[in-house]
């Protein structure tokens, strides 16, 4: 096998190993729902690191990275819509004050957290973050 094939056979290798990746994170996504305010939408949910971050899930899913790191990663992070995860960033008095730590690495069914009480928007949440103008 001549560089050129070894190089082609390696690209798509990595190409495939790519889409299984993608394929696990929005598979992951569709089967949780923001721990925060318990919107279920796999387009804008974001992974939210609770404890060290080894690398971005975007990276490890773009980088040529196994399944088992994505997996690791991911079980380091709790699933956050778009809009509370800048807010839960915006202000660090929210982040003491949620019961998110909790939930890292767990698929948040949907409305399972409301069941069980474990979101809470504050009044503190609604008005640093959902202001009226």
């Amino acid at each position: 096998m001549d560089k050129e094939e070894r190089k082609r056979k390696d690209r798509i290798r990595q190409q495939k190993n790519r889409e299984k990746k993608r394929k696990y994170v929005m598979e992951y996504k569709e089967r949780s729902c923001c721990a925060v305010c318990g919107v279920c939408n796999a387009l804008i949910m974001d992974f939210h690191h609770i404890d060290s971050k080894y690398n971005s899930v975007s990276r490890i899913v773009n980088n040529n990275n196994s399944l088992e790191t994505l997996k690791k990663e991911i079980n380091k992070c709790v699933t956050i819509c778009g809009n509370c995860h800048r807010c839960l960033h915006m202000d660090n008095d929210f982040y003491k004050n949620s019961d998110i730590k909790h939930l890292k690495g767990k698929v948040i069914e949907p409305f399972e957290a409301i069941a069980y009480g474990r979101i809470k928007i504050s009044k503190y949440w609604e008005q640093k973050c959902f202001k009226k103008r």
